[in-house]
């Protein structure tokens, strides 16, 4: 009759495991590696994203802001403007300073050698 041995793992004189099993069990844990880490890059990048995208959105609410109030302003200028060109108050600007509007004009024709003598 024959006996079956078994061998521990643990003693000193265990025989060496064969180079494709080996092989094997590292191709196994570095595609886990490599898996957990371009998931780790791929969250990093998304978290990256967000927050750059975040802070634009922040600037172009602030930029929108700021163009209202210069529209604002732009309307507010445009009416002075006209108020100050306005003919009724060039007018009252005119008879400030001293001038008197004109009644009677008589005009002289130049061009057919026609005078003008005083009276």
């Amino acid at each position: 009759m024959s006996r079956g041995y078994a061998i521990p793992q643990t003693l000193p004189f265990v025989l060496p495991t064969p180079v494709g099993r080996k092989i094997e069990r590292v191709a196994k844990k570095s595609w886990a590696i490599g898996l957990f880490a371009a998931t780790l890059a791929l969250g990093c990048y998304h978290v990256y994203q967000m927050n750059v995208t975040a802070s634009k959105g922040y600037t172009l609410k602030n930029l929108q802001i700021q163009l209202d109030q210069l529209n604002a302003t732009v309307s507010d200028l445009d009416a002075k403007s006209a108020k100050i060109q306005s003919l009724a108050t060039i007018q009252s600007r005119v008879q400030g300073l001293g001038y008197v509007p004109v009644g009677q004009m008589e005009f002289v024709d130049v061009a057919h050698s026609a005078y003008a003598f005083a009276k």
